[in-house]
């Protein structure tokens, strides 16, 4: 984050630069050093041996749009999004805590994250089987992120297995990858021509560096595009 302002002349001037920096910029540093770790259940030690975990990845339809009107989120969280114990998620800051609304919150957006698919797949698997254990969500969604951004050594793929990885460190299984992505390649047909060969690169690179040759995927794609995985 940069300023450009020209040289300050009066006293004044300079106290109201002073204040802008602290009602603005103190605020967002803050949040994005110090993200909450959240508050868990204490009987910690079972939620780290029977964690099933997801990745949750893609653009801001993953990353969750729904109520967001100019920028900002309408803060109406609906029935099937609404916390619960059993479902917890990594923050930014490598911490488990209790998942909720807005669930890529630090992740990729502050104001404008709204409600995703994350939360209602999750509710909908404990509201089918209340014994499946205790569900990890891994958010990695980057808004407005081409397909070519999730590759190695780019930043979104990168973090991606970071944080994965820390799901996996004290216990738990992971399920799957739900991707919610494909947007942004329909711009031009020399994009959406390229997908394919692309997000196979991405997953044949995950599960290899996962070393999970069979990761299960869950997609919501443009349907004229046909993928073999």
């Amino acid at each position: 984050m940069f300023f450009k302002c020209n040289k300050l002349t009066t006293k004044s001037e300079e106290i109201v630069f002073s204040m802008l920096i602290f009602v603005f910029v103190i605020p967002y540093l803050w949040i994005m050093m110090n993200p909450k770790k959240g508050i868990l259940p204490r009987n910690m030690s079972t939620y780290k041996l029977n964690k099933q975990i997801f990745i949750l990845a893609g653009q801001s339809n993953m990353a969750g749009q729904g109520g967001v009107s100019y920028s900002y989120w309408d803060g109406i969280v609906p029935a099937d999004c609404k916390s619960n114990e059993n479902i917890l998620r990594v923050n930014v800051g490598l911490h488990w805590e209790i998942a909720k609304e807005p669930l890529n919150y630090g992740v990729d957006c502050l104001r404008n994250c709204g409600i995703g698919p994350g939360m209602a797949f999750a509710n909908a698997i404990l509201n089918k089987d209340p014994n499946f254990g205790v569900i990890g969500l891994v958010p990695c969604s980057v808004s407005g992120k081409g397909i070519h951004y999730w590759s190695r050594g780019n930043i979104p793929y990168d973090q991606l297995l970071k944080k994965v990885k820390f799901s996996l460190k004290d216990g738990g299984q992971l399920r799957g990858l739900l991707w919610f992505h494909g947007e942004s390649d329909t711009r031009t047909k020399f994009d959406a021509t390229r997908y394919k060969s692309k997000f196979q690169k991405f997953i044949q690179n995950l599960r290899s560096d996962l070393n999970f040759p069979h990761l299960p995927l869950l997609m919501i794609i443009r349907k004229n595009i046909n993928l073999v995985l």
